[in-house]
């Protein structure tokens, strides 16, 4: 990976594969990962700017636990106010992740 101009080159052993922009203040590139590091990311401890949508019933425990795992921010959906269902959705995400 290098710089020219105002791109980053990412290369591989072939040579050139992709440009990028440089990123503008606010967002900087995590070299060695390729994870955007923005205000969003620093300060959720994340690696991704990406937030799962808590729509309840269908934003399940499984689900904001496999989007922590991948490096986002996981959040469950309890806005139908299921004491029960939340309670049982929040012990899965306990159990599958201990990433935000």
């Amino acid at each position: 990976m290098g710089l020219i101009d105002d791109r980053v080159v990412l290369t591989s052993g072939s040579g050139v594969r992709d440009w990028l922009p440089v990123p503008k203040i606010g967002m900087r590139w995590h070299y060695g990962s390729m994870a955007l590091l923005t205000t969003f990311t620093e300060l959720l401890a994340v690696a991704h700017p990406i937030a799962l949508a808590p729509m309840g019933g269908s934003a399940g425990g499984a689900l904001a636990a496999a989007v922590s795992n991948g490096g986002g921010l996981g959040l469950v959906g309890g806005g139908r106010g299921d004491p029960e269902w939340l309670e049982r959705e929040l012990a899965i995400v306990v159990e599958g992740t201990h990433k935000p």
